[in-house]
């Protein structure tokens, strides 16, 4: 496809948003695709007709140099590449320019133990409502935040995720011992709009900032030595949901994973299993010795 000598940056960049939206994408997405793009833009310099698939190489190789994340980058690397084709008109070389490879790292999973540990150093009541929120019900940070009051089915003891990471509405469970948390949060602070957990502006939700920043001093103060983030009680919630015995599409329905490859990740996680497991080795009665 031949290049558009007269395209100029804001009209390339209108257009991948208009086929962004016109395929569906979440509002996230077309965000996070934006100021991806627009950093490129900047830090190229170049007027559009003049940007390579070389500029493109020399700035995913400084992520890299970063050591930023493989999904980070591969999202960046998505988002120009639309810009290449859709915004440029130009010709985007995939093998020129491969994914970048992911490294296989288990995410940490924390017991309950240390999940009680950890809440006791929560001293913010809407933090630990949240934060407990994504352990009881598998919700990513951002799930959480962005609940409407409409979402929480206590009927049915459900809550709805809209537009998740996959753009796609789920339901999962809602504890009776959340809920009567939850009863005692909405009595205590009574929300206006229609957020669960309002912000500090008017009409969106909270910010995920300081929540971030309680959870990693709580995890420091609790002694916990393990790698443990928010989402660390997203996993935890589905390795201990296998270790008791639940099916494993019940639990990629509950996630919202699209793939059960996805969700099988678990099953490496979930180490119960090997409890009790004697080794092969054990038959010999002592046979054999170090000398």
């Amino acid at each position: 496809m031949s290049t558009n000598l007269s395209v100029d940056f804001d009209q390339a960049l209108h257009n991948v948003k208009f086929v962004l939206e016109t395929c569906r994408y979440s509002q996230r997405t077309i965000y996070l695709y934006e100021r991806q793009i627009i950093k490129f833009y900047q830090t190229v310099q170049k007027h559009p007709c003049q940007i390579s698939q070389q500029d493109v190489l020399l700035y995913l190789h400084g992520l890299v140099k970063r050591s930023l994340s493989a999904d980070y980058i591969n999202q960046v690397r998505a988002a120009i590449r639309l810009f290449f084709r859709v915004g440029l008109q130009k010709t985007f070389d995939e093998s020129l320019l491969p994914r970048v490879r992911k490294e296989t790292v288990l995410p940490a999973v924390l017991s309950q133990n240390e999940i009680k540990r950890i809440f006791s150093y929560i001293r913010n009541p809407r933090y630990r409502v949240i934060l407990y929120l994504c352990y009881s019900a598998g919700l990513r940070l951002g799930e959480a935040l962005n609940l409407k009051i409409k979402d929480i089915d206590s009927e049915n003891m459900q809550i709805a995720v809209r537009k998740s990471k996959n753009n796609k509405d789920r339901y999962t469970i809602l504890s009776p011992e959340y809920l009567t948390l939850l009863r005692d949060y909405w009595r205590l602070y009574r929300p206006e709009g229609p957020y669960l957990f309002p912000g500090a502006s008017s009409g969106k939700p909270m910010a995920a900032q300081g929540i971030q920043k309680a959870f990693h001093d709580a995890v420091i103060k609790a002694g916990i030595r393990k790698n443990a983030c928010i989402h660390s009680l997203r996993h935890s919630f589905a390795t201990h949901l296998y270790e008791s015995g639940q099916d494993i599409e019940v639990i990629q329905s509950l996630l919202g994973h699209a793939s059960i490859w996805t969700t099988k990740r678990y099953t490496h996680l979930a180490r119960k299993h090997l409890q009790g497991v004697k080794s092969p080795a054990d038959g010999f009665g002592g046979d054999f010795n170090v000398l």
